[in-house]
């Protein structure tokens, strides 16, 4: 409902607003830096100003376990992401059965390629993930300058990394002054100065080619 009713707002605000269930095809390798600026229970296409906290993924305890895992073969016990989850559920089944379906979508997306979430889990039974997740991509949000970060979908982000393998994203959020650049073309798809080495930004394809990819409808 946030994000039908905020598409419409921008609809009205902005020249060029993006749908918010337009997909992304994207290189997880370039994207380093992960952001929690935008709150996930807000919905898509979210708009905010300032300065953003990043971190880097690599750092991360997901990132760092699953490449343990999937690249050094370590099991998962020896894994810094299994004693980071331990600390905060502190049982080892449970954790064990997460983790297996971490296994289990791993060996899927090594493979049959990346399945869109909400195809994958029309025929599995994940019911300890959460229902607004399971149908939606990996997020990200773009910032002030273009440059992409990782917002949720860190498992999937992750193991796609790793593999090498181009994924479909959602934008949760953009920074202002990068929806004012998205603005800033004309109908001719034409932008101003400040935009011209950003061109090629595939945030901007809808724009370029006059076409929006949707997913599903608000």
């Amino acid at each position: 409902m946030q994000t039908a009713l905020r598409y419409r707002y921008s609809q009205i605000k902005h020249k060029n607003p993006a749908h918010p269930y337009k997909i992304l095809f994207i290189d997880p390798s370039e994207i380093r830096h992960r952001c929690y600026e935008f709150t996930k229970w807000r919905g898509l296409g979210q708009i905010s100003g300032g300065t953003w906290d990043i971190i880097p993924i690599e750092e991360q305890e997901v990132y760092v376990g699953l490449v343990q895992r999937f690249k050094k073969e370590y099991d998962w016990e020896n894994t810094n992401y299994y004693e980071f989850l331990y600390e905060q559920e502190k049982s080892h089944e449970n954790i064990i059965k997460y983790l297996n379906f971490i296994d289990k979508l791993y060996e899927e997306i090594s493979n049959s390629g990346y399945i869109p979430n909400y195809t994958r889990l029309k025929n599995n039974d994940y019911s300890f993930t959460n229902k607004y997740y399971s149908l939606l991509e990996p997020l990200i949000c773009i910032d002030k300058k273009g440059e992409m970060y990782l917002r949720d979908g860190a498992h999937r982000f992750v193991i796609s990394k790793i593999l090498g393998i181009r994924i479909p994203v959602y934008v949760i959020g953009r920074h202002k002054k990068w929806q004012k650049e998205r603005d800033s073309f004309n109908k001719n798809g034409s932008p101003i100065a400040n935009i011209c080495n950003k061109m090629n930004h595939c945030d901007l394809d809808d724009i370029r080619n006059n076409n929006i990819y949707i997913e599903k409808p608000i």
